[in-house]
């Protein structure tokens, strides 16, 4: 979504942010090889896990890439929870207000082997530690009990 974006995609271009895809299973393959290669690097990766932005409250199922990424590669997973953006950043709108904006780094994650149940347990993990720092409930749950 920011990639269609002009601002926004200006700012992440310049400070070096690749953008990954979410609905070519081709490409999204290849991006997560790619991602591989860059954590085999030792360099870090940023990912927002939930794949979209969303005014409603609630923390989003999550895609699988970052944590997948990181089980093959063999390294740890930092957990950060962010809160106070959708007051600041509205639906629709990339012109900020005021408001406060809380960031929460959690402890390194390490994920116990390097294969697909491990990364499941390590994005478990991840989203659990990212939960008891926001005030918001849990829509993956909240999918599951739906569906």
């Amino acid at each position: 979504e920011l990639q269609h974006q002009l601002l926004p995609r200006l700012f992440l271009q310049r400070i070096g942010a690749l953008f990954v895809e979410r609905f070519d299973r081709a490409r999204g393959v290849e991006d997560a090889r790619y991602s591989v290669k860059i954590l085999g690097e030792a360099r870090s990766l940023l990912y927002f896990p939930e794949g979209t932005l969303r005014r409603a409250p609630g923390l989003l199922p999550f895609r699988m890439g970052a944590f997948a990424a990181a089980a093959s590669a063999g390294v740890p997973v930092v957990p950060v929870a962010i809160s106070g953006t959708r007051s600041i950043l509205r639906d629709g709108s990339w012109f900020p207000r005021r408001g406060k904006v809380e960031i929460s780094v959690t402890e390194p994650i390490a994920a116990q082997g390097r294969d697909w149940s491990s990364a499941v347990a390590l994005r478990n993990k991840a989203r659990t530690a990212m939960l008891a720092h926001l005030d918001e409930p849990d829509m993956a749950m909240e999918k599951h009990r739906i569906a």
